[in-house]
């Protein structure tokens, strides 16, 4: 049976991202995570969902849902939370993650939403410290 509703009154997800799986094909769902990889193939867009539970690809379509999905994609960029609603189907064999728990699923996004921008992941130094004055810190901490 399909689930359309969130898990509970607090929460904005229908399901998490690790629990898909084949036997979810056809399901609507709603999910919520951090954009955790992005790819554009040029007609399409690929997205790592990531929640505490695991990993879901999304796919993104321009010609699916007048392509608003697909547009809000496009300036998508790494750890970024979002929320999606879309359809899951079955990957095609050659496309198949054997390395992910999810990886015979993806989902189909028709709708999806921006909760927050963030900064990128990458590390920095602290501004005008000297990189010298990092590799003498590291090399005095204790290990």
């Amino acid at each position: 049976m399909s689930q359309t509703r969130p898990i509970d009154e607090h929460s904005m997800h229908t399901r998490t991202c690790g629990e898909l799986r084949f036997e979810n094909v056809g399901e609507e769902v709603t999910l919520t995570g951090w954009v955790s990889r992005r790819r554009d193939h040029g007609g399409l867009i690929f997205c790592d969902l990531r929640d505490r539970e695991g990993i879901t690809q999304l796919t993104f379509d321009p010609e699916h849902s007048d392509g608003d999905a697909f547009k809000i994609a496009e300036t998508m960029r790494p750890e970024w939370p979002i929320k999606i609603h879309g359809v899951v189907r079955a990957r095609g064999e050659e496309t198949t993650n054997t390395k992910l728990a999810t990886g015979e699923i993806e989902v189909l996004t028709d709708h999806a939403e921006v909760l927050n921008r963030s900064r990128s992941r990458t590390a920095s130094r602290p501004a005008r410290t000297p990189v010298c004055a990092i590799a003498i810190w590291i090399s005095a901490v204790p290990r």
